[in-house]
């Protein structure tokens, strides 16, 4: 198992609400995923041929995925921005601590001579 998936899963043990969490949104998602068109198709049911009610519940269930879909780019992108930024800052960490390190040794075998 690599360093992220020990990370996430000392994550997931350390916040079982969060896996929780996860598990009841995704299911009210799909919940409401159903049930939402019906809700608001039910006044006009009997104004409409099966085919454009059966269409017209499509339709809704096709935007609320791409809204669901909008909603998760617009929280996905800020999120890998900061996540590549302090991998970035890491890495500069660890640059300078290597330069470091070099240059210690460097002073060491001087020292020792």
């Amino acid at each position: 198992m690599g360093e992220i998936e020990k990370r996430i899963w000392g994550l997931l043990r350390a916040n079982p609400f969060l896996v929780l969490g996860g598990v009841i949104l995704s299911l009210l998602l799909v919940f409401f995923w159903w049930k939402l068109p019906r809700w608001l198709l039910a006044p006009s049911k009997d104004l409409l041929e099966p085919a454009d009610f059966l269409r017209l519940e499509n339709d809704i269930r096709t935007s609320f995925t791409q809204a669901i879909g909008v909603i998760a780019l617009f929280i996905g992108i800020p999120v890998a921005w900061f996540n590549l930024r302090a991998q970035k800052e890491n890495q500069r960490h660890q640059l300078r601590l290597a330069a470091l390190d070099k240059r210690l040794t460097v002073h060491q075998k001087a020292y020792m001579l």
